[in-house]
């Protein structure tokens, strides 16, 4: 008995750390981890259209603390591949983003507005042009899909379209060894 408790007890250490981590990072952002390819939209400046496009990519992974992602975006522009690298993590039931802004780290965190099954919607105040914003990204899980939109609002109660991405899942090869 004292010999199979003694071989039990790391398990059961191992699960419990396991589920503490796992209610630590919301179910939602495990859409975050995987490959995948799209495109990038913004509202077009030009006025010709409603939004211009370009091909994207997104790659997802774990961060070391397994509280969070670090994300590689990719847009490919008229200029070439621009590539961004930045990390999400779940902190005091905030999201906080982190990217490298002007060679400084720079920090961004949200608060979940609210929930579905297979949506979350992030808010935050900031400012953009000198001017006071709330700013709302929706981060939206479908079969095979992600999207991801970024709205503002100036404070007139409308909610303006930002920039957002359109993601489909990048299937690893079956086939191959």
């Amino acid at each position: 008995m004292r010999k199979t408790l003694h071989l039990i007890a790391p398990l059961v250490a191992g699960l419990a750390a396991s589920m503490t981590l796992h209610a630590q990072t919301p179910d939602w952002m495990f859409a975050l981890e995987g490959a995948y390819i799209g495109r990038f939209e913004m509202p077009d400046a030009s006025g010709v259209k409603d939004k211009a496009t370009w091909d994207a990519r997104l790659d997802g992974r774990r961060n070391l603390q397994e509280n969070g992602f670090v994300l590689q975006w990719m847009v490919e522009r008229e200029g070439g591949v621009e590539e961004t690298l930045t990390t999400w993590h779940w902190e005091d039931e905030h999201v906080c983003e982190t990217s490298i802004v002007s060679g400084r780290p720079s920090e961004e965190c949200w608060l979940v507005a609210g929930q579905t099954d297979h949506a979350v919607i992030l808010r935050r105040g900031g400012e953009f042009g000198g001017t006071a914003m709330l700013f709302e990204r929706t981060v939206e899980r479908l079969p095979g899909q992600l999207r991801i939109t970024d709205r503002h609002n100036d404070g007139s109660g409308k909610w303006a379209f930002a920039q957002g991405y359109v993601f489909e899942e990048v299937k690893p090869d079956a086939g191959k060894d």
